[in-house]
């Protein structure tokens, strides 16, 4: 048969060692008590106390060595390896990228219908900000967002060459007499402001060369020609 457990408790227990010991909290400095068993280890007085020394220890970290723990994975990494975040005391965030990363799409696989709608709804009630903010974005990043769809329709054309060509037969013939029209309409603009497309075509008609230099001559002789049609048809009104 197993020995009989004691029935004795407290200072009657044969192994009792003291009661209630009071020691000194590192992080506050109040008095705090414990029992004989953690006479030794404890250092705090409640968990706030821990939560502080651990946070005060995380921001020296990061702000002298420039390092910081995830608490996921649980590497040390450096700090440009975390997200920044206003809420925290180190400025931070607790998790790494990666991790983070993971998260995130763990929670968007859970919550997908959910985030989306929510997402729906944000966007429907405050369309005008966002409006502002994508039109400053674009401001901001004009020059680097034309380079990127530069590249992008680049990148289309090249791959899907025979979709688009049999895409731009169909739509000439669909619309044979708008394009036709438009095309008049623009020579007519061309005619009258003399744009430098119809200058080469006179200019190759009469097998001249279309150097720049001969564009702007015949620009130039082109528009007293129409000055001096002008002023003879007012004369010609005028003795009328």
């Amino acid at each position: 048969m197993g020995s009989k457990k004691h029935s004795l408790s407290g200072s009657l227990h044969p192994k009792w060692k003291g009661g209630l010991y009071e020691l000194i909290c590192q992080e506050c400095g109040k008095p705090f008590q414990v029992y004989y068993g953690r006479k030794e280890t404890a250092k705090f007085c409640s968990r706030s106390c821990v939560q502080k020394k651990l946070s005060r220890d995380a921001l020296i970290a990061v702000t002298v060595f420039g390092i910081k723990r995830c608490p996921n994975c649980g590497e040390i990494k450096y700090v440009g390896s975390f997200y920044k975040h206003k809420g925290t005391s180190d400025g931070y965030s607790a998790y790494c990228k990666e991790c983070e990363k993971l998260r995130r799409k763990d929670y968007y696989d859970k919550n997908k219908d959910e985030y989306l709608s929510r997402q729906k709804l944000w966007r429907s009630e405050h369309k005008e900000r966002l409006r502002k903010q994508r039109r400053s974005q674009y401001l901001r990043n004009r020059d680097r967002v034309r380079d990127i769809r530069k590249r992008q329709q680049a990148k289309y054309r090249l791959e899907n060459r025979a979709r688009i060509r049999a895409q731009e037969a169909i739509s000439r013939k669909v619309n044979r007499e708008k394009i036709r029209s438009r095309a008049k309409i623009r020579a007519k603009q061309d005619i009258a402001n003399l744009k430098p497309y119809y200058l080469k075509q006179l200019l190759r008609r009469r097998e001249l060369a279309a150097t720049p230099k001969i564009i702007a001559f015949k620009k130039e002789q082109i528009m007293l020609f129409r000055e001096l049609k002008t002023l003879r048809r007012r004369l010609d009104h005028g003795l009328n």
